[in-house]
């Protein structure tokens, strides 16, 4: 891909597993990309052991704040004229059942998850429309359709409701040529999943039909599928990778 060709990239939520995947995805495929998130310190090692040089630009960002969106938005106007592709990728997870959610901690998850979406969202909607082709890509969670009992409530809440934006945005930006996509994994091998007890981490691998779990890896393809190669009349498509668990 030429360089007045590389796709521009806003990745939020890009130090984690499938962050750090779909990160490492767009570079191979020559993407230009702003890596975006609180905890920036793996990102920066990542960088400077790949040598990414000016192809991925790390910056600090709390999605909880719009003062943090909306000053990252004026530094993305510095640099670029327009986004290609928004991948909502942040999100934390709490895993208390609701007796035991606190007003924080349900505040907390919903300003990540769900605010920080929209507001981040919102912030960069300028420059997706001037890119005429821009593209937004909603990590959600198998979650949003099969409740489950390792997640607090809120997460679950949060995820289903960005497969509601992902359908809101698709039919209200298609005529300004903006494309809205939606990832739903199911239980993928990353920090998060270790952080689950072992038993539950057991018991959930052995109840998976395929066997094992979804690799970050494969998350990212399906991410630049719809970044990237998914034809525009899908807009609005939730793509869903759970190993057999869960469809719509």
């Amino acid at each position: 891909m030429a360089e007045t060709d590389a796709k521009r990239i806003v990745l939020t939520g890009a130090s984690g597993g499938i962050g750090q995947a779909c990160l490492e995805a767009f570079v191979r495929r020559g993407c230009k990309v702003i890596a975006v998130d609180m905890n920036i310190e793996p990102l920066e090692e990542l960088w400077r052991k790949r040598g990414w040089g000016e192809a991925v630009q790390v910056v600090r960002t709390d999605l909880r704040l719009e003062s943090d969106i909306n000053e990252l938005a004026q530094s993305i106007g510095k640099t670029w004229d327009s986004v290609d592709v928004l991948v909502n990728n942040a999100g934390i997870v709490k895993r208390t059942h609701t007796n035991d959610t606190s007003l924080e901690e349900w505040n907390e998850v919903l300003a990540v998850n769900l605010t920080g979406t929209f507001l981040i969202t919102k912030a960069l909607y300028p420059f997706l429309r001037r890119s005429k082709r821009g593209r937004i890509v909603n990590l959600s969670s198998r979650a949003a359709g099969r409740p489950h009992l390792n997640a607090s409530p809120a997460y679950g809440a949060t995820k289903a409701a960005l497969i509601y934006l992902t359908r809101h945005w698709a039919a209200e930006w298609v005529k300004e040529g903006i494309y809205c996509f939606a990832i739903a994994p199911g239980p993928v091998r990353t920090p998060m999943f270790d952080s689950l007890d072992p038993i539950q981490r057991e018991k959930t691998i052995r109840d998976l039909p395929l066997g094992r779990l979804v690799e970050p890896e494969e998350v990212a393809s399906l991410v630049l599928y719809a970044a990237l190669d998914c034809p525009e009349v899908m807009t609005g498509q939730t793509f869903h990778c759970n190993g057999a668990t869960y469809w719509t």
